[in-house]
């Protein structure tokens, strides 16, 4: 089996070709994230051999290795993913069933956990909880006996972050391990909501990969469930149509944006927001280090001093355009890093609209490309003696063509 992975490649389904082998089964698998950036594994099956030949690097790669860098960029990638859709759903809901039913299918839908459910507790207990919200249970696993309990009795009872980082080995999970092994989940979350220190519910989220939960993404998760339970007592709030004249809403209002704020500071990704008109009014801690600047000289259209020359009238005019449109923002361009060094980097921002389609706010990430650029440059200056040294160790032929990426 030849298998050649090529990683985070911008439509790279348009950039390679295949000659045909003997009696080969070739398929493409492809995940699309947030920023549009695929991670494609070309996998050849054939008799002769088995070899793994990473197109991205100057040298071969262990699977461990390969898996490793993975994880690592699977991690970053899950957690902009949260950002944009946990703060989506912050902003849009509209009622506390509302909010967290989109809790739950954000969660499932767009960050690729298998299952996620909210219990509330019943009032006067200490540790019965009543489902009110759930996406991903295509198959009655929530209806199985203890399912809906386990393990968000023991976050409540315990007041705090219950992780089982394998079902299969826990003796915490015994009651449901059958039924949860059986729909392969292998890891489960369950995130105690409070409320002024008060517990009133538990948000639980079921993986099918091990890595998915790993302590960065857990700690990214209980950030975000404190924000949910901060936005439930808002919602609660009789009051929350007048804040302003409400000192206890405003104060909790106050600490959701602060909150909020903190996380959007220690993310990974560096993170910008942008008016209805286009002028740029955020730039997160990450984006002004890495800049070396004050945000006072990036605010509004300042940020274009930090841009290439020769890059700065495309950026202006495609900004220009989806401001006016309203369409997806996404565009590569050289940006000037603090210690004066020109690095390519991929741009994206999302229109956040209200009930009527009108755009109210742009969110916006970009991602460093420049070493994923030279390993590209650099890959395809000794393509020819790759494909060689391919060649002699199998009786079988591959050729692999991949077209140069825009400058």
């Amino acid at each position: 089996m030849y298998r050649v992975s090529l990683y985070f490649l911008p439509k790279i389904e348009e950039c390679a070709s295949l000659p045909p082998l003997d009696n080969p089964t070739a398929f493409f698998s492809h995940e699309l994230d947030n920023s549009r950036s695929i991670g494609l594994t070309l996998k050849l099956f054939d008799d002769h051999c088995d070899l793994t030949w990473d197109l991205l690097c100057k040298s071969m790669h262990t699977q461990a290795e390969q898996e490793d860098r993975l994880n690592t960029e699977g991690s970053d990638r899950l957690a902009h993913t949260l950002f944009v859709n946990c703060g989506r759903v912050l902003a849009q809901a509209v009622d506390e069933q509302d909010l967290l039913q989109s809790v739950c299918n954000a969660l499932v839908n767009n960050c690729g956990f298998r299952l996620a459910w909210v219990g509330l507790t019943e009032p006067g207990t200490s540790n019965s909880i009543r489902l009110v919200a759930q996406a991903g249970d295509q198959d009655g696993f929530l209806q199985e006996p203890r399912c809906s309990e386990t393990p968000a009795t023991m976050a409540i009872e315990a007041s705090e972050t219950c992780w089982i980082k394998a079902v299969a080995d826990s003796p915490l999970v015994v009651p449901i391990r059958a039924a949860a092994l059986k729909r392969g989940y292998t890891s489960v979350l369950s995130l105690p909501l409070k409320s002024d220190g008060k517990l009133f519910g538990a948000l639980t989220i079921y993986a099918d990969d091990p890595g998915k939960l790993d302590e960065p993404i857990v700690e990214r998760l209980r950030q975000w469930s404190d924000l949910f339970a901060l936005r439930v007592k808002t919602l609660r709030s009789h009051e929350e149509r007048d804040l302003n004249n409400d000192l206890q809403n405003t104060a909790a209002r106050q600490r959701l944006e602060n909150q909020l704020r903190l996380i959007i500071d220690t993310t990974p990704a560096l993170i910008h927001t942008a008016r209805p008109d286009g002028y740029l009014d955020y730039f997160n801690k990450r984006w002004v280090e890495y800049l070396g600047v004050s945000l006072e000289d990036v605010e509004g259209w300042k940020w274009t001093a930090s841009v290439h020359p020769d890059d700065v009238a495309g950026i202006v005019d495609k900004w220009r355009a989806c401001v006016a449109s309203g369409e997806i923002f996404e565009y590569e361009t050289r940006v000037r890093r603090a210690d004066g060094e020109y690095r390519r980097m991929l741009h994206r921002k999302l229109p956040l609209r209200d009930q009527d389609g009108n755009v109210v706010k742009w969110y916006g990430s970009s991602i460093d490309i420049e070493e994923m650029k030279q390993e590209r440059i650099a890959t395809g200056s000794d393509r020819t003696v790759r494909n060689n040294s391919l060649r002699k160790g199998s009786s079988s032929k591959i050729t692999v063509l991949c077209c140069p990426m825009e400058q």
